[in-house]
């Protein structure tokens, strides 16, 4: 059985649900996930994680990260950690927001950058979520399929994707669907 860790960051809940859907699809193919709140940090520990790390963030406020994200945030954007602290990490995030405020996906796009700036590595692109154009369950979908390629290394099998269109992320952190 293949682990992944399942981190989520939440305001309302809704980062919540969708990580726990994440978790049920991944049982119901065979995966195990660790599924925690990222301010439950002594339930795991990204500086030794070696399963593929999957994120689910949402936005708070004025494009904040949410509440339960706070300390993980000041943590990580601690100067003096190396380039290559999370070398180690590979892993897929999924922002979530409103393209009606200015930061749309903020919380998710600022644990994205610094990940990488600490030298994670992504293993699908980030996903950002739309709350304003409903395209909420489009990309959770993907996303789902995403994790599912990430976690196996490349399988073309997907945990809950539908046949038919292929999805994919367009630069304007939109998806569209492909012919």
């Amino acid at each position: 059985m293949r682990r992944f860790l399942l981190l989520y960051a939440t305001q309302r809940g809704q980062a919540k649900a969708i990580a726990e859907e994440i978790c049920e699809k991944a049982v119901a193919h065979g995966f195990s996930a660790d599924l925690h709140c990222i301010s439950e940090s002594d339930k795991y520990d990204l500086k030794t994680e070696t399963a593929p790390l999957v994120l689910v963030v949402s936005t708070t406020g004025n494009g904040d990260p949410p509440d339960t994200a706070r300390k993980f945030v000041k943590e990580i954007q601690d100067k003096t950690l190396p380039a290559d602290f999370f070398a180690h990490l590979r892993y897929g995030l999924l922002g979530l927001g409103d393209s009606e405020y200015t930061y749309f996906c903020n919380g998710g796009k600022i644990i994205d950058k610094r990940l990488r700036e600490l030298g994670a590595q992504r293993f699908c692109d980030t996903g950002h979520a739309d709350d304003c154009v409903g395209n909420l369950d489009g990309v959770r979908v993907l996303f789902l399929s995403a994790v599912h390629t990430g976690v196996t290394g490349g399988s073309s099998s997907h945990m809950g994707a539908p046949s038919g269109p292929r999805f994919t992320f367009t630069e304007r952190t939109q998806f569209r669907t492909c012919g």
